[in-house]
């Protein structure tokens, strides 16, 4: 009987190494996976900072896209304004 108790003993401590060799990977991808979404968050911002930039170089060909741009920049900047009229 004492075998059988300790084979049970030895099956769970091996279960409970395998658990938390698990537990540690999954904290390392975890860690991996916020570090990638700061760094999308950032290339995103890039993007759109680059993006901006492009749109503003003006050329005869993107004057449309340019005064687009534009009109989106010009509504946030309202909206940032209204917000903070409304707060105070």
């Amino acid at each position: 009987m004492a075998t059988k108790k300790d084979d049970l003993i030895n099956q769970l401590e091996v279960k409970l190494d395998i658990l938390t060799k698990r537990y540690a990977d999954l904290q390392k991808y975890q860690q991996i996976a916020s570090a990638l979404k700061e760094e999308n968050v950032l290339l995103k911002q890039q993007y759109e900072t680059l993006k901006t930039a492009k749109t503003l170089a003006l050329s005869e060909r993107d004057v449309h896209q340019t005064r687009v741009q534009l009109s989106r920049l010009i509504h946030q900047i309202d909206t940032c304004i209204s917000l903070l009229v409304v707060e105070k």
